[in-house]
């Protein structure tokens, strides 16, 4: 709100008005401040219940939410799946003591895909294009499969603060690498 205020009162000065418009622009440019500061607060919290409906499925879990469904990303889904699983446009992931949950939807209500942690054979930072060929950076799980390794990229396309992701990539890797390195030693 301060900014709106200071661009308000700088452009009434540029324009030489008067000092009797100054105050009505003053009430406009606040009025807008509030506005745009409601509206970050709505987002927050959508995205707060959005992270909470996943954690009320995987209580305990590392979610990522806002995250890119690539075309490499459903690739590898759909080829893991054997079907056209991903229908979604953002999926979210959770990471749990039994491994990987994929779902899909704004709320992450449809499971499309479950890694177990045996499965997964690490995590690493890498780059993946849209559809658009724009890159994003990603977190990489190679998964092992028949035959080949997979590697299934989830590129971050949120702005949450709060997230995983905003930490970095190298960050998250770190705590996902201790997670598998703790479920390996469960046996």
């Amino acid at each position: 709100m301060p900014i709106c205020v200071v661009f308000a009162a700088v452009g009434r000065g540029l324009t030489g008005a008067g000092n009797d418009s100054l105050v009505p622009s003053l009430v406009i440019a606040g009025l807008v401040g509030v506005g745009i500061a409601l509206l970050v607060a709505a987002a927050e919290q959508t995205n707060a219940a959005r992270v909470r409906a996943v954690l009320k499925r995987y209580p305990g879990a590392v979610v990522m939410i806002d995250v890119r469904a690539a075309p490499t990303t459903a690739w590898v889904i759909n080829h893991l799946t054997g079907s056209n699983r991903v229908s979604s446009q953002l999926l979210a992931v959770a990471f749990d003591e039994f491994g990987m949950h994929v779902l899909s939807g704004f709320f992450g209500r449809s499971d499309i895909l479950h890694v177990r942690w045996e499965l997964i054979g690490g995590f690493f930072a890498g780059t993946v294009r849209d559809s658009l060929e724009r890159p994003f950076p990603a977190l990489l799980v190679s998964i092992a499969t028949t035959g080949r390794p997979a590697v299934l990229p989830f590129a971050w396309a949120g702005d949450n603060a709060h997230q995983p992701f905003a930490r970095g990539i190298d960050s998250i890797c770190a705590q996902l690498e201790g997670m598998l390195a703790a479920a390996q030693a469960r046996g």
